[in-house]
């Protein structure tokens, strides 16, 4: 087995186990090799330490559920964080505003009939049929439109991480 698909595999375990508690060492032994040996493997595949993507991933599916209106203390909860301020400021520090916006904004879309008025945040619809490839040119055009601050290398890195972690998959996109 390549590292590819130890890699795919590890990045599932994290999925299907992102409200349990993780540590490096369980992620290293699931892919059968030592904390240490693992850990660098990791990051050189992926761009962050074990704990990092972990940390990563769970404020990206917590804020998935504050945007689909969970109370935010329930899934900090959820996601491992002991309060809500702890969960604030770990959130805070990954997307630079607050789950008290996101839910605010969500509200205000869902409930109140608002439209998306930052589309400055949020990419614009896509078509149905576009490739990836069209979808990965819309990101980099968008992120150089908005001057964001990416490293373009790494964005490159993980569109062809997923690309290879998802061959022969296929997904609808409804905008």
């Amino acid at each position: 087995m390549d590292f590819r698909d130890i890699m795919s595999d590890t990045l599932k375990y994290i999925e299907k186990n992102i409200k349990e508690p993780i540590t490096a060492k369980n992620v290293a032994q699931n892919a059968g090799y030592s904390i240490y040996y693992f850990s660098r493997v990791f990051r050189s595949h992926i761009g962050l330490s074990i704990m990092e993507y972990v940390k990563d991933r769970r404020l990206i599916k917590a804020s998935e559920e504050i945007a689909d209106g969970r109370k935010i203390i329930d899934v900090a909860l959820d996601y491992g964080y002991q309060s809500h301020s702890g969960f604030t400021k770990a959130f805070k520090n990954k997307f630079e505003f607050s789950p008290s916006l996101l839910r605010a904004f969500s509200f205000q879309v869902n409930c109140l009939g608002g439209s998306y008025n930052m589309s400055h945040v949020f990419m614009k619809n896509t078509d149905v049929h576009a490739t990836k490839e069209e979808l990965y040119e819309l990101l980099v055009a968008v992120i150089s439109e908005n001057r964001l601050d990416y490293d373009h290398e790494e964005i490159r890195k993980a569109y062809e991480f997923a690309c290879t972690a998802h061959i022969g998959e296929k997904e609808i996109f409804r905008g």
